[in-house]
């Protein structure tokens, strides 16, 4: 990998980082949520830095070219992050109606009196 690629993604990453710990500040993410984009951020630099690494690694699971490999990783952690989100989805679905049910039953209540 050339300097020139490893100083643009390191620099990219690195803005995408800032990215995060600004949305952070301003409470327009969650403290769980940026944490799981500064771990993926810092598994990129490492990728980026360690790159002979990453070939290591993909020789030993039988993966002959290093970026499917690369690719495989993000994708594995792409699934992971959808499905924590569609996770809390659900879980704010269930609460969305639980509350909606709370309304009514209460709106119904005032209206009896």
């Amino acid at each position: 990998m050339s300097l020139r690629l490893i100083i643009i993604l390191i620099t990219t990453i690195t803005l995408f980082m800032v990215y995060v710990y600004l949305r952070l500040r301003n409470n327009k993410i969650s403290t769980k949520y940026s944490l799981i984009w500064f771990l993926v951020s810092f598994i990129m630099i490492l990728a980026t830095l360690k790159h002979d690494f990453m070939g290591i690694i993909a020789n030993f699971f039988g993966i002959e070219v290093t970026s499917n490999f690369i690719f495989l990783i993000i994708i594995g952690i792409l699934l992971i992050i959808i499905f924590f989100m569609s996770a809390t989805v659900s879980k704010l679905n269930d609460k969305t109606t639980f509350l909606a049910q709370e309304v009514a039953i209460l709106k119904n209540k005032s209206k009896e009196k």
